[in-house]
């Protein structure tokens, strides 16, 4: 028991003067608090309005027996010690009172003080042990508590910093796939847009300095000559810069939504290429049916046609062959498509720079268009991946347009 703590204790006792004796020496030697009860039905009652710390028990109470009342606490959850005082019964008695499990036995003579005062102490013993036990109990639950909660918390946040961490791995590729992209921009504006300029400048000053000359007879073939050079560099010229503006577009917000037929967009890019697709040799196949989605069309002739121009160009097959295929539609609304050739497929070390702006594998030319497809295949939440399967696959998703 705790120190200054009240013990609060329950004489049932039929003799008047017994019950007093008893009072007496529990209030003198642990200064309890005791009530007294001259049968079972007061002692019932009296339980019933307050809880005590230990009961002493007569063996025979005038409504009944001691044993009958002791099975009848012990049976109770959290029951106090029960004491059994008697100046009846014998051996027989005790053992009977240990089985229904009282927690001690006195008998009424001379010994009885002694014998009290340590039936008491153990039973306060017991007592200070259960109440020890549930408060450990109640610890132990509130730090369990406390545990799932901080448990909980530390998912919570370690979640939280899972995600912040992958949103900065997000950003810093951006950054890096933006820095590639800008260093590709420069050495373009740089090199392959000043190269055509220069050719042009140099090509017409020549012609300046042909035209002032006199003793020239027949100057038409020279003319001719820069003039084609001239050509030829600002066309090469014109399809950079178209190219720049493709890439600068293809990320922007479509336009014109329709229910755009993905046939009638291959058919427009084979018709296209037509000349191209004879002088190499090449054989389409494309499946009949390519479905519908809900996009832009123009954005959808860029994709498909940068992906099977790229397919036309690098396919060195003996006998090159581009398969437009059309993997379905699930009820997400995806829509997936393959384009396969049957070339020598793409190095692995250029496998994942495929989609970077300005990247150039062998042959490659702007390194934009296959760029600009992957914009493109985002704006539609989408995504493009490319492997090699007896030639280069481009696999990729589009889904109808929503607005936001």
């Amino acid at each position: 028991m705790a120190e200054n703590e009240t013990i609060r204790a329950l004489v049932v006792e039929d003799d008047p003067d017994m019950a007093l004796q008893l009072k007496l020496l529990l209030k003198r030697k642990f200064s309890a608090q005791v009530e007294t009860a001259g049968d079972c039905a007061s002692a019932r009652e009296k339980m019933s309005a307050a809880p005590f710390d230990f009961i002493t028990l007569d063996y025979k109470l005038p409504d009944g027996e001691g044993l009958a009342l002791l099975e009848e606490i012990t049976a109770m959850e959290n029951h106090p010690p029960v004491i059994m005082v008697t100046g009846r019964g014998g051996e027989e008695t005790a053992v009977w009172s240990f089985r229904l499990k009282a927690s001690g036995y006195v008998v009424k003579d001379a010994r009885l003080p002694d014998m009290l005062n340590e039936a008491v102490e153990k039973a306060l013993a017991e007592v200070a042990l259960t109440r020890a036990e549930r408060e450990l109990a109640g610890y132990r639950e509130h730090l369990e508590e406390l545990v799932k909660e901080r448990t909980a918390a530390l998912k919570e946040a370690n979640a939280q910093l899972q995600s912040e961490i992958a949103r900065r791995r997000r950003i810093e590729e951006d950054l890096r796939k933006l820095n590639i992209e800008l260093d590709g921009y420069s050495s373009m504006v740089s090199h392959d847009l000043r190269a055509p300029l220069t050719a042009i400048r140099l090509a017409n000053e020549t012609l300046q300095k042909l035209v002032r000359r006199t003793d020239l007879e027949d100057i038409d073939p020279e003319i001719t000559r820069f003039g084609e050079v001239i050509e030829i560099s600002s066309n090469r010229a014109e399809a950079l810069i178209e190219d720049l503006l493709a890439l600068a577009r293809a990320g922007q917000k479509p336009e014109n939504i329709s229910d755009v037929d993905v046939s009638e967009v291959v058919r427009g890019v084979l018709e296209e290429r037509a000349e191209n697709i004879k002088e190499k040799g090449v054989e389409v196949r494309a499946d009949e049916n390519l479905g519908h989605v809900s996009a832009d069309f123009t954005h959808l002739y860029q994709v498909f046609s940068n992906l099977i121009g790229n397919a036309i160009k690098h396919n060195t097959g003996k006998k090159p062959r581009v398969d437009v295929s059309y993997l379905g539609e699930d009820e997400g609304g995806c829509h997936r498509y393959l384009i396969k050739d049957n070339g020598a497929g793409i190095p692995p070390g250029d496998i994942e720079n495929v989609f970077l702006p300005f990247f150039r594998g062998e042959n490659g030319e702007t390194g934009i268009g296959l760029s600009t497809a992957e914009k493109i295949i985002k704006v539609y939440d989408g995504e493009i991946r490319v492997y090699n399967d007896s030639g280069a696959c481009f696999e990729f998703v589009l889904r109808d347009f929503k607005e936001s």
